[in-house]
């Protein structure tokens, strides 16, 4: 690959896809010694087996888990004190990349200086069939809650539609990015969030700052997602309106949170999603900002 790219993988007790994401990364072009894993499972009678399932070569780190984000910025932090990068590409344990995915990400941060951070069309398997998990995310006008575009509909219906080599966005979802690195290294995660919607922050963060946050649509991942629990949703989403000065939003959550929970409620006969939201409100509302 003509990039200067290095790579950041977070691992948390994924040990049967961990070493497919990596290898994959290489058949993209990627140096292997430009490869950081960091496992955050705590389980160190796993490291040796772990070890053996990564090519030679990749940079595996074993630490307290304290979180995606700062699973990330000590990867990137690797990454960065090793050598100089153009690009650092951030991805989850279970990611299936598309032959090309990297590659058409890099092109897109190469034809315009001014772009960030770029992701694919992330899609999951439903039922046999291919459906958009999100080609990029976007705050609803009102209450501000990060969205994603295209959620669920059929990846073969989007695929056949004719867009533009970039679409920009609000914000990416963090299972698969390439970011210029620069920035990145600046930027470091926030890691109160401990996980979930740090990287909505992150991407708002560079936009602030003048860069372009894109999705380009030819490029596609795979991923496996069940959505983010209703604790840290409701409790990062107050953390996310009060680190983006949205103040009079915070207001807004209980009730959006719980009204979303309802169907669980209905379903699991119990309370415990509402207090589970609940729970996450207050601990938003104590976080030390």
């Amino acid at each position: 690959m003509k990039n200067n790219i290095g790579a950041v993988v977070v691992h948390h007790k994924h040990y049967d896809t961990v070493g497919a994401v990596v290898s994959s990364l290489l058949g993209e072009g990627i140096l292997a010694a430009n490869v950081v894993v960091i496992d955050n499972s705590e389980e160190p009678e796993q490291l040796e087996s772990l070890r053996a399932s990564l090519v030679a070569g990749v940079t595996l780190i074993a630490v307290e888990n304290k979180g995606y984000g700062a699973a990330v910025n000590l990867g990137v932090q690797t990454l960065a004190e090793a050598r100089r990068f153009d690009y650092i590409l951030v991805a989850t344990h279970e990611v299936v990349i598309e032959k090309g995915a990297v590659a058409k990400l890099a092109s897109a941060l190469d034809n315009d200086p001014t772009v960030g951070a770029a992701g694919p069309v992330l899609t999951v398997e439903a039922d046999g069939k291919a459906l958009i998990w999100s080609s990029g995310g976007r705050f609803a006008a009102v209450s501000g809650i990060p969205q994603h575009h295209d959620h669920k509909t059929s990846y073969a219906e989007f695929a056949r539609r004719t867009f533009p080599a970039t679409l920009d966005r609000s914000w990416l979802d963090g299972a698969f990015v390439l970011y210029r690195a620069d920035p990145l290294v600046h930027h470091r995660i926030n890691e109160l969030f401990f996980m979930y919607i740090e990287e909505v922050e992150l991407h708002e963060r560079l936009r602030r700052d003048g860069l372009r946050v894109v999705v380009v649509p030819e490029a596609r991942v795979e991923q496996s997602s069940n959505g983010t629990p209703i604790y840290y949703f409701s409790r990062n989403l107050i953390v996310l309106h009060r680190l983006l000065g949205h103040r009079w939003r915070i207001a807004l959550v209980p009730a959006l949170v719980c009204r979303s929970t309802l169907a669980q409620v209905v379903r699991k006969r119990s309370l415990q999603p509402i207090a589970s939201a609940l729970s996450g409100t207050l601990d938003g509302l104590r976080a030390r900002i």
